[in-house]
């Protein structure tokens, strides 16, 4: 198909390559790049961030990595897989809006995604301090129990905390 044919279906509203895009039957069409190749690097680089920062936050307080503390990092991980994927389907979800408008009309980039992960934000935040607050009763425990436990919620709750500044 030549360009002018191309024209042509898209000024008579039949769906061209570039139309699927927008409407999610195919990947990237012209300038357009492989968002779910982006979304998992998105993943990929804050999972680790989360957890280096929580770690470096455990050895900071004077604490050690043990198999409990090991494991409270590894339910976090759900955590932030989660909080992860719910940001980043926002900024899909916003930028295909958004290539949707007419050219004129379209916002730069950042301001997109900005905007997208601020629009989510508050409830990721305050769902993430929900699930801490349930953890906050295995400090109150006194006998072998607490002890066993405590390494579990501590490293939790820092992962947690740190998966909100990264």
């Amino acid at each position: 198909m030549c360009s002018s044919d191309l024209e042509e279906r898209h000024d008579s509203g039949e769906d061209t390559d570039d139309d699927r895009t927008v409407h999610g039957d195919e990947p990237a069409g012209r300038g357009d790049h492989n968002q779910a190749g982006d979304r998992s690097l998105v993943t990929l680089v804050a999972l680790p961030i989360s957890l280096m920062a929580a770690v470096l936050g455990i050895r900071f307080l004077g604490f050690t990595l043990n198999s409990m503390s090991l494991g409270g990092l590894a339910i976090a991980i759900g955590e932030l897989v989660d909080d992860a994927i719910i940001d980043v389907e926002n900024v899909a979800r916003r930028l295909r809006e958004n290539n949707a408008l007419p050219e004129a009309q379209r916002k730069p980039l950042l301001d997109v995604v900005y905007e997208a992960s601020r629009e989510i934000r508050g409830s990721v935040v305050f769902a993430t301090l929900i699930v801490i607050l349930v953890f906050l009763p295995l400090f109150a425990l006194d006998s072998v129990e607490g002890r066993l436990l405590w390494p579990i919620g501590f490293a939790y709750i820092v992962a947690l905390r740190s998966e909100e500044h990264t």
